[in-house]
């Protein structure tokens, strides 16, 4: 039997749900089990469990066959529990190196009923900030009652912070109730029923703040469903109470006095009546949660619970809000949040004269017109440039017009109808374009009309960090351009996991393959000129290696290319073997299962300056040189023409989708469905 069962509830996660599994399975403790419940989740979440179940006897897979929501996942995953403790870690959440060692030592030294570890909250910018009442489980006694340590309650009030033992949870009949905010009927009679309690002063979790996917970024009348559930824990502390006085009471001189028992949970009845008004408040207030048809009943309902319970507002802002201010509380927050500041005035007076034009044009219907745009207005190229061609064949009522900056109009093709960035027909044609496709970022003053769709294309697949991931990027300005995708392409699962947790906006995943591929899937065999094409991705300073015999050519990234250069896809044609170090042509170019050497002479550098998903040192479908030297000789050996067997293996994991019809299936969903 092991000590700890890790019950992880699968939903919806299939863009979080392998770093949450990695962050258990690398603990340097070993024994746990992992108890992951897929609850009928729509994604590829059931088939990633069941992966991990297959390659490690330590994860159980179990597949419900409806959903029933978390709490009662939750349940099940009690129910099967072996561990003599449990933990409750949801899968977008992902817990610490060393925490599982460091929980086992405590529950083993202590023998606590609950043990409550600390957290820190991981946000998009990749930073971090531990839990800013950690101080109270850093005081708190070594073991306690929650009467004795009542600040303890002020701490998190969910499931995920607190390890259990099994059998006391299992004889204290308080499961996960259905609905939301289900952690509160379970959380706070828990705490009072538990006889002995310790707590861990070390971050065990990751509790990761996502923008969608859980209730806390959902708008929806059921955020109504909190006071319920405050009612509910309430009802369960009563029960609990009624339940201890008929097994004895203590009396002195014929009158009642409360037991221990009771008074615990007359302390945490206290501080659930307290809590649910400023709770009540701030889901009242919060934006984007309670649709504002709702909110007026449900403040209704937060005064009669405070009238209920006896409870009076605390402070001048509870007094206000609860005095009706609050229907003019956010939106006074939010004008003095979002006043503009003085650089974006000065820009935006710049551009004034086509803002202008933009926001009349916005004003007349939309057109059957598409608007294109790659590499920032750089070229006629990659994605967008195949769904173009693809889309005169299929679509011809649709008007494609490119979008490219004033100094690189001369390498738009003269067939290819384009507007200048910044210009009037420019502003037109993003005001009335029914479509945009694109592989960049449109600019942060285009707004997504009603009825218009916007496809990301993407440029490649991803090795090194993007989105949210990547060091130094301004997220919310990121996240502001991404809510306007639509759709979003893929060509392999991989991709469509990285792309969600990446760019974190309400998408859906196309995983069709890349257009700009479909050159390469039914290609010749080889020339057999024994051209060598160098292709490296955008590290400034970078050069291109010299080697002895062989004949390189070199394909400069965008950033770097100081005169145009033919389109990747006839380069790669033309070329019998690829050299690259961290660019996604390698993905591309594994298509034509020819040779690929990884030439990574600053690969250390690299992953820590910029940060990569996986390691491409041990997961190269060709051979890895770190040196001028290694790249010499893996030519002057032979060794470059094996390696067959790891480009199928890259092949069949990075190619899934490429079939030769990407995008014709894009331009049947996008155009014609």
């Amino acid at each position: 039997m092991p000590l700890i069962s890790i019950v992880v509830p699968v939903y919806g996660v299939e863009a979080y749900l392998r770093p949450c599994l990695d962050s258990i399975l690398a603990q340097s403790f070993a024994d746990f089990e992992v108890v992951a419940i897929d609850d009928s989740s729509p994604d590829r979440s059931g088939e990633i469990i069941d992966e991990y179940s297959a390659r490690d006897r330590r994860v159980r897979s179990v597949h419900l066959s409806r959903n029933v929501g978390l709490g009662r996942a939750r349940n099940v995953g009690l129910a099967l529990a072996r561990g003599t403790y449990t933990w409750f870690v949801d899968s977008d959440d992902w817990i610490a190196a060393g925490a599982l060692a460091a929980i086992g030592e405590r529950v083993e030294s202590t023998k606590p009923d609950v043990l409550m570890v600390d957290y820190a909250r991981s946000f998009l910018n990749g930073s971090t900030k531990r839990n800013v009442l950690g101080q109270l489980l850093a005081q708190a006694p070594e073991t306690f009652h929650i009467d004795d340590y009542p600040e303890l309650l002020r701490t998190f009030g969910v499931a995920w912070n607190k390890v259990v033992r099994t059998e006391f949870l299992r004889e204290a009949e308080i499961p996960f109730p259905f609905g939301w905010y289900e952690d509160i009927p379970f959380t706070f009679p828990l705490l009072a029923k538990a006889n002995r309690i310790s707590t861990l002063d070390r971050v065990c979790l990751l509790y990761r703040q996502r923008r969608h996917g859980n209730i806390l970024g959902s708008a929806s009348a059921r955020h109504g469903e909190l006071l319920d559930q405050y009612e509910l824990a309430l009802a369960r502390l009563d029960a609990a109470s009624h339940s201890s006085n008929s097994t004895g009471v203590a009396a002195i001189a014929g009158v009642r006095t409360a037991t221990p028992v009771e008074l615990r949970r007359e302390v945490v009845k206290a501080y659930l009546r307290e809590t649910a008004v400023g709770h009540g408040l701030l889901v009242l207030n919060a934006e984007g949660r309670l649709p504002w048809p709702e909110r007026p009943a449900f403040f209704q309902r937060l005064v009669e619970f405070a009238r209920r319970h006896g409870l009076r507002p605390h402070g001048i802002k509870q007094r206000l809000q609860m005095s009706g201010a609050w229907k003019w509380y956010p939106q006074a927050k939010k004008v003095w949040k979002t006043r503009p500041r003085k650089d974006q005035v000065t820009r935006k007076l710049r551009r004034l004269p086509g803002l202008v034009h933009y926001w009349w044009q916005r004003r007349q219907p939309l057109e059957d017109l598409a608007v294109y745009s790659s590499y920032w207005g750089r070229a006629y190229e990659c994605n967008p440039a195949a769904i173009h061609a693809k889309a005169k064949e299929l679509a011809p009522h649709v008007r494609g017009v490119w979008a490219v900056t004033p100094e690189h109009v001369v390498r738009m093709p003269q067939d290819v109808e384009h507007v200048v960035v910044g210009s009037f027909g420019y502003y037109r044609a993003m005001a009335r374009a029914k479509w945009a496709i694109y592989n960049d970022n449109l600019e942060g003053e285009i707004v997504k009309r009603p009825g218009s769709i916007h496809v990301q294309t993407h440029h490649g697949t991803p090795l090194k960090h993007m989105g949210v991931d990547e060091p130094g990027v301004d997220v919310q300005k990121l996240l502001k351009r991404c809510d306007r995708w639509d759709f979003s392409l893929s060509a392999n699962h991989y991709s469509s996991e990285i792309w969600a947790r990446a760019y974190p906006a309400r998408f859906e995943t196309l995983e069709y393959g890349y257009p700009r591929n479909d050159v390469l899937v039914h290609a010749p065999a080889a020339p057999g000129t024994g051209m060598v094409l160098y292709a490296p991705t955008f590290r400034p300073g970078a050069q291109p290696p010299v080697l002895l015999g062989v004949n390189v050519i070199v394909k400069h990234h965008y950033f770097d290319e100081a005169h145009p250069q033919p389109r990747i896809e006839r380069l790669m044609l033309a070329a019998d073997v690829l050299i690259t170090d961290y660019s996604s042509v390698m993905f591309d170019f594994a298509l034509l299962d020819r040779p690929i050497v990884i030439y990574a002479p600053d690969w250390e550098s690299y992953v820590r300056e910029r940060g990569v998903y996986f390691d491409l040192m041990r997961e190269a479908p060709g051979p890895v040189a770190t040196t001028l030297a290694e790249l010499q000789e893996i030519f002057d050996s032979g060794a470059v023409w094996g390696f067959a067997a790891e480009r199928a293996a890259f092949r069949e994991r990075f190619c899934q989708f490429d079939d030769g019809k990407a995008a014709e299936r894009l331009v049947r969903k996008v155009f014609l469905s």
